[in-house]
């Protein structure tokens, strides 16, 4: 009887340990399980794109510029209308588009906020502030003066983005639609986009 009591007593233990260990590692194993898959959907990150958008720039001495932003592929394209006979063709499909009435105060104030412009003179290179370059285009229908202002605000945008405060004085000062909301979700891909531009001139 002893000999019965002793196995049933061994039996009862060893199935005690074999559940709880079992019952504890199931418990262990499941809660790693979810920790492991909440912290992937935390960790990866993920962007959506804005929208690709054409914005028109007329200024006030009648020219016209055109900025198509892939933000898909990162490629910023640039057309001066006036030496594109105003044909955009494929382009004019951009799900956004955004129009901005430029004066010379508001163009000057843009290119004293990217640090002014570099253009080639015959005694060389030479910084101009914004009021010296609306004097120049003012006083000048030379389109490769133009163009070379174009290229280097583009560069200056490549180089240090086009800060909140920059879309601010843009927005209040040309009355575009544009909000600034949609500006800032753009701020991140302006330098990646704008390394990558291409002329239409």
């Amino acid at each position: 009887m002893k000999n019965v009591l002793k196995v049933l007593l061994v039996f009862l233990f060893c199935t005690a340990v074999f559940f709880g260990s079992g019952y504890y590692y199931l418990t262990y194993s499941l809660k790693n399980g979810q920790k492991t898959v909440e912290e992937k959907q935390e960790n990866i990150p993920y962007y959506d794109p804005p929208e690709n958008c054409r914005l028109d720039f007329i200024v006030q001495n009648g020219d016209k510029l055109t900025i198509l932003l892939d933000f898909y592929e990162e490629i910023a394209y640039i057309v001066y209308i006036n030496n594109f006979n105003d044909s955009l063709g494929e382009y004019t499909n951009y799900p956004e588009s955004y129009d901005f009435n430029i004066d010379f105060d508001l163009f000057s104030a843009i290119v004293d906020r990217l640090g002014g412009v570099d253009i080639e003179t015959d005694d060389g290179t030479f910084r101009f502030t914004g009021v010296q370059v609306c004097d120049i285009m003012a006083g000048s229908q030379d389109t490769e003066i133009r163009r070379e202002v174009i290229r280097d605000i583009v560069k200056r945008v490549s180089n240090r983005g086009f800060s909140e405060d920059d879309f601010v004085c843009l927005i209040e000062n040309s009355g575009s639609a544009l909000s600034l909301p949609t500006c800032i979700h753009w701020q991140k891909y302006l330098k990646s986009i704008f390394k990558n531009a291409v002329y239409y001139f």
